[in-house]
């Protein structure tokens, strides 16, 4: 923006500038006491209208004086036949502070006519910088190559100039007054020298000056000898041979260029341990070509490389590595051991018990070794050989101890004796925490209480071993002594995997029970979240629940669950339920209303959201559909209750109303009721007459006489149905047919009967049949009304056998003494 800002202006100040040659002349000059200044220094800016300017007569009243947009100061210009001493007629100035690089002074003047409008006439520039810093950190390195160089650098100014600046490198050989000078190119802080500015056993002596239009600043002087900074090539290498036990044998030279400096040169051997190489020893060599490096452990293979100096001068580059094997020693050192035996059944002869060890700290292999586990020192009974660190051994339950062995080419180490202990229920370890230590470590703390741990109490095992490896080679595990509480594995770890982590308390004669925890070294967000199910929805409640991550998907200790719900995405309500209870029961909410429900699950790294889901609640929830029941359950029970209150006080009423004592007449014989039989059924009226029960109805009918034969009326059916206690359906048993001389005419014949259709089982025999209608006379035959009586003297017993039931009703009434009830000889009726 600032130069843009400068070209307009420059643009401007130029079409304000009077030319020789007719242009306008120059009628405003801008003054200042200094163009360049530091930055921060104050500059006196004058703005100076010249008497001859042109502009005087056009109605100029005010000047301004500005830096780049910004005001400083304004006056009026005074103009006529009046003179001032050095023939001006007005100037402005101002005092002002340049805090940047670059700036522009501009005058203008303003008319009568457009008093808002200045017209620009004048201009300087003037800039500020910082004088230059004595440069720093000089050094020279020399290069013997071809051809041999010698590169000197410096630390440039950490300021910003904000000027241009220049390095100058100045040098003196030995004593000499002569100077010789080297110009680095600008924005560069080195030069390099060539092989005629030096001589590599002589002193020399060199500085370095910057310089900018603020001044000039020299660094402190500095003489070296070229040979003593120089950078020689890496060594070459030879053979590594192997020499007495414990001994290698190095051989080694300088390249061809360097090899004049082979009696003054320094060298320097280091070998690293393969198997463990953070193990790094080094060496100083002598200035011959070969040496015996010993003190080195037996039976390791080790990389050897080689650097050279010379008489202080930086160390050159390590050589290519070269490798050499010492010679191998019997095993010397004790083993650690842990071991877990499995309790899946204590009945059995033979358990299983799994075997780990690791090499103690004063351990040495002395080369390649293997593992041995015996049942005697004599070694005979080998039980398990392997390379590796750890073994399962099926063992008789009488044994009770075993040996384990360190062996190689060269021999076995003394033997360990392993105790096979029994686990048993003593507790030592409590408030077992497991926190992360960097990215691959782990602090492990405890607390054995205020109490002694009890008699025989040795110290602690602390095993871990990965949850997603379940082979038995992954564990691991490091002891502690009686008096510590924490321990800190160093690994291996994983990121994001877990790690199971156990504190056992060791005993003389037993292990105690573990304290366990899960831990991991770094944590980071769930891979995954877990599905919400609404496993009821009973509004104004709903009931979430989710099944818990699989373990390679944590990535780390879920720490919390996180619901969010709502029914308006501007009102989010969140709940947090615990790790350890996945399910949450969500209470208050609207009826039928569409609710959202997200679940976010977190850990220590991070956290995870998963999908959302959408529910309608119920327009009845269960409270409502509670009291339905609990007020249906009442009402059912007050029914009841009132039916069986109602049964007990009515009972024998209810009982003749539902089920009416009905005799049956094909089992039993009417004839022995009787009105005292009767009288003593109990009706369940108490108070009251009992009422008369119609067993049978006769009905004796007249018949009509008209031409042709007769037809017949009866109304048992109506009667009977007629009476409130008898059953209605009732159906004619018989009807009787009497006939008797028309008009005092002599009787010709018996009675006519007829039998009745009815299928209910009430005649003993069931030998009579309908009659035809010419059994009972010839066509036209008259049969007058007659009396018909029961008792004695009502017929003979001839034509009372073919009706039982008749008969039984005449034997009724005769016993009791009763006489059918009769109107002037017309159709006695007997219930």
């Amino acid at each position: 923006m600032a130069p843009e800002w400068l070209t307009l202006m420059s643009a401007l100040l130029a079409s304000a500038t009077a030319a020789d040659g007719g242009g306008v002349r120059r009628c405003v000059e801008v003054r200042a006491s200094s163009q360049l200044v530091p930055v921060g220094s104050e500059v006196k800016a004058t703005c100076v209208v010249r008497p001859d300017c042109p502009l005087l007569g056009g109605g100029v009243t005010n000047m301004e004086l500005r830096l780049d947009r910004l005001l400083l100061a304004r006056g009026p210009v005074t103009h006529g036949n009046r003179s001032v001493s050095n023939g001006n007629i007005s100037t402005v100035t101002a005092v002002v502070k340049l805090n940047q690089s670059s700036a522009l002074l501009t005058c203008c003047l303003q008319t009568e006519p457009s008093p808002s409008v200045c017209r620009l006439e004048g201009g300087l520039e003037v800039r500020a910088g910082l004088p230059p810093l004595p440069p720093g950190g000089l050094g020279c390195q020399t290069y013997l190559t071809l051809p041999s160089t010698m590169n000197c650098s410096w630390e440039p100014d950490p300021r910003d100039p904000l000027l241009r600046t220049r390095y100058t490198l100045h040098t003196r050989l030995g004593v000499s007054a002569e100077t010789s000078s080297y110009v680095a190119p600008l924005g560069a802080w080195r030069v390099v020298l060539p092989r005629r500015a030096f001589v590599l056993y002589q002193d020399m002596t060199l500085w370095v000056t910057a310089s900018n239009a603020l001044g000039d600043a020299t660094s402190d002087p500095i003489t070296v000898e070229p040979l003593k900074s120089v950078r020689f090539e890496p060594p070459l290498l030879g053979r590594v041979k192997t020499d007495r036990s414990g001994c290698l044998w190095l051989e080694w030279s300088l390249s061809l260029r360097q090899q004049f400096m082979s009696s003054k040169m320094t060298l320097e051997a280091r070998l690293r341990d393969t198997q463990t190489p953070s193990q790094t020893p080094t060496w100083r060599l002598a200035t011959v070509q070969s040496k015996l490096v010993c003190d080195l452990l037996h039976g390791t293979q080790y990389k050897v490389q080689v650097r050279a100096c010379y008489q202080g001068s930086p160390w050159s580059d390590w050589s290519p590595a070269q490798t050499g094997s010492t010679q191998e020693k019997a095993p010397v050192g004790r083993l650690e051991y842990w071991m877990k035996e499995d309790e899946k059944d204590k009945r059995q002869a033979y358990h299983s018990v799994h075997l780990f060890w690791k090499p103690s700290r004063g351990f040495r292999p002395n080369g390649r070794v293997s593992y041995v586990v015996t049942t005697d020192t004599g070694g005979r009974q080998q039980l398990c050989s392997t390379a590796g660190s750890s073994c399962e051994l099926p063992l008789r339950r009488r044994v009770k101890k075993v040996f384990l062995w360190a062996r190689n080419s060269a021999g076995e180490s003394a033997p360990t004796l392993v105790p096979l202990l029994p686990l048993q229920d003593r507790w030592a370890v409590s408030n077992l925490t497991v926190i992360s230590h960097g990215d691959h470590a782990l602090l492990v703390q405890w607390k054995t209480g205020s109490g002694p741990t009890g008699p025989g109490f040795s110290d602690f095992v602390v095993e871990w071993r990965p949850l997603l490896k379940r082979n038995s080679s992954s564990l691991l595990f490091d002891l502690a002594n009686r008096n510590q509480s924490s321990l800190l594995l160093t690994g291996p770890f994983e990121p994001f995997q877990p790690y199971q982590v156990s504190v056992y308390p060791r005993f003389t004669g037993a292990i105690g029970r573990p304290n366990t925890a899960t831990a991991y070294c770094k944590q980071k967000a769930p891979s995954s979240a877990p599905d919400l199910k609404v496993r009821s929805m009973w509004q104004p409640s709903v009931e979430l629940t989710w099944e818990e991550l699989p373990l390679q998907e944590r990535n780390g200790i879920i720490s919390s669950y996180k619901l969010s719900y709502w029914a308006d995405p501007k009102h989010i309500t969140v709940v947090t339920v615990d790790p350890g209870n996945p399910r949450v029961l969500l209470k208050g909410l609207r009826r039928v209303t569409s609710y959202s429900f997200q679940l976010t699950v977190s850990t220590n790294g991070g956290n995870r959201s998963g999908s959302v889901i959408t529910y309608m609640t119920l327009s009845a929830d269960a409270s409502d559909v509670g009291m339905l029941l609990a007020l249906s359950f009442s009402g059912l029970s007050l029914v009841a209750f009132i039916a069986f209150t109602a049964w007990l006080r009515y009972k024998k009423r209810v009982t003749v109303v539902l089920c009416p004592m009905i005799p049956d007449p094909a089992h039993s014989s009417i004839r022995s009721w009787s009105f005292d039989t009767l009288q003593e059924l109990s009706w369940g009226w108490e108070d009251e007459d009992p009422p008369t029960v119609s067993l049978s109805r006769l009905s004796l009918t007249e018949l009509s006489q008209k031409a042709g034969w007769w037809e017949e009326t009866s109304d048992l059916g109506d009667s009977v149905c007629s009476s409130p206690l008898s059953p209605c359906g009732s159906v004619s048993y018989a009807t009787v047919l009497c006939g008797a001389p028309y008009a005092g005419q002599r009787a010709g014949g018996a009675a006519a009967f007829r039998r009745s259709e009815s299928s209910q089982p009430l005649l003993e025999e069931e030998r009579y049949q309908n009659l035809a209608p010419g059994e009972l006379g010839a066509p036209g035959d008259v049969i007058a009304h007659q009396p018909f009586f029961f008792g004695e003297g009502a017929g003979s017993d001839a034509e009372w056998e073919e009706f039982p039931m008749l008969r039984a009703l005449g034997d009724g009434w005769t016993d009791s003494g009763l006489q059918p009830k009769t109107d002037s000889g017309l159709q006695p009726e007997t219930d």
